[in-house]
């Protein structure tokens, strides 16, 4: 990920669009801002996932794009007008559920066309093109199928394989039965299964877990999750179990997504993830059913990886004027997470309000463990930076210490654009090594 604009800002794009600022990303592409108007331009590399699969869609299709030189290199590129917006599925989930008659026809069939060109796509990461066409750009990895992913659109994010039509209805009374199962025919492509099916419990297999310039996350994590998971017989032997949870708290941008992620791919298992931000229900008793059917499917996949963002959403704390089903709903997830480590399943739950949290979710048995991820201090700065800079040529940097202390207090990302714009400045200028005055210079222009 490159996490700034492969064009500088105010470079003139086709239709006299002018680069602003950057709004998304995948794999082999990116959305831009127009700096004057309310366009946008969908920018992809011909060599990507993206542009090879531009090139299979039906001319009506293509027609949006046109090729672009720069700095040597071709790129594809669509100005998006105003009211359109190039989303993934998985974006479109956060907006509310798919109930629009047209628009579920549309989706439909863009699905039916994409799984007939390439039926191994990630659909989650498909991007939803003008006039509902769907652009491949990741092939999918085993941990997601193409009916959750049906599910999650219909209800709004609760993405659950065992919910039936009546269940689905009670997330979206706007949507027929008719509807419903036209929409989960087209996503059920031939060779689609189960995201639980076949999975290999791990039994001594070394995994190999990182954080750099986070050594006191990474110990904690190698010692209570990695090493069990490696010699899973030793530790049973003992009557060792694993945490039932893991809370990750801390301000936005201080990494806890970012562990998470290098966590589920150091383990390779079965990944649940759930927004309870977006899970929760206005009707009485739905979210503590959707709880208990993603905590089941965990349960037959696992081991299991289990997710959940914004964990406050559903484990507040209760007070005086909380309504029963509230109660009901805490009451169900404490249930559950007790219960996680003896089903094969680490909860790991992140949040921004550690404070706002039901004390009772943060008893030992529960949430076993509760660690707070801050900003870096600059010796974490460093480290991360030495790792950086170690799959780049650089030269030497004596005054990386001095560097790494500008940047200190301040999200990590912040750390990765520096160093992803100290780069660039190093290839825009025809050098071969990153030197400190480039990382200088792109420390003044962070701001």
């Amino acid at each position: 990920m490159h996490s700034f604009p492969w064009f500088p800002i105010g470079c003139v794009l086709p239709d006299a669009l002018e680069v602003g600022r950057l709004i998304r990303e995948g794999s082999g592409y990116q959305v831009l801002a127009s700096r004057k108007d309310a366009r946008t331009a969908l920018v992809l590399r011909p060599d990507s996932p993206a542009g090879a699969d531009l090139a299979r869609q039906p001319a009506h299709v293509r027609q949006f794009f046109r090729e672009f030189e720069y700095g040597g290199e071709t790129f594809l590129i669509a100005s998006i007008a105003l009211g359109e917006e190039v989303v993934t599925l998985r974006e479109r989930v956060k907006r509310g559920p798919v109930n629009d008659p047209d628009e579920i026809e549309e989706i439909a069939s863009a699905t039916v066309d994409l799984l007939e060109r390439e039926p191994d796509a990630d659909l989650s990461s498909a991007l939803i093109l003008p006039g509902r066409a769907l652009l491949s750009t990741l092939s999918r990895n085993g941990r997601g199928g193409c009916r959750e992913m049906a599910v999650a659109l219909l209800t709004g994010g609760v993405a659950l394989t065992t919910l039936s039509k009546e269940e689905i209805r009670s997330f979206n009374g706007r949507v027929s039965d008719r509807e419903i199962e036209r929409f989960l025919a087209a996503f059920d492509g031939e060779g689609i299964q189960a995201m639980s099916e076949e999975r290999v419990r791990p039994s001594k297999v070394p995994i190999s877990f990182s954080l750099p310039g986070r050594p006191e996350l990474e110990r904690f994590f190698n010692e209570y999750v990695i090493e069990p998971s490696s010699d899973p017989e030793r530790y049973e032997a003992l009557g060792v179990r694993m945490p039932n949870g893991i809370l990750l708290y801390g301000p936005p941008g201080s990494g806890k997504s970012h562990t998470v992620d290098k966590l589920r791919r150091a383990l390779g298992w079965s990944v649940f993830e759930i927004n309870l931000g977006a899970v929760g229900s206005p009707f009485i008793h739905q979210t503590s059913v959707a709880l208990r059917k993603v905590f089941d499917e965990a349960k037959a996949a696992s081991p299991a990886l289990m997710v959940l963002e914004e964990i406050d959403a559903v484990a507040a704390v209760r007070g005086p004027m909380s309504h029963d089903h509230k109660i009901e709903e805490i009451t169900e997830f404490l249930k559950l997470v007790e219960k996680a480590s003896q089903n094969g399943i680490l909860v790991i739950a992140t949040t921004n309000r550690r404070d706002a949290l039901d004390p009772a979710i943060l008893r030992r048995g529960r949430i076993d463990h509760s660690i707070e991820i801050g900003y870096p201090g600059a010796d974490e700065v460093q480290l991360a930076m030495k790792h950086m800079l170690a799959d780049r040529s650089h030269a030497d940097m004596p005054n990386l210490p001095n560097i790494a202390a500008k940047l200190a207090g301040r999200p990590m990302s912040d750390v990765e654009w520096v160093m992803n714009e100290a780069a660039r400045r190093t290839a825009q200028a025809r050098r071969d090594e990153i030197t400190e005055f480039d990382l200088i210079a792109a420390v003044a222009r962070l701001g």
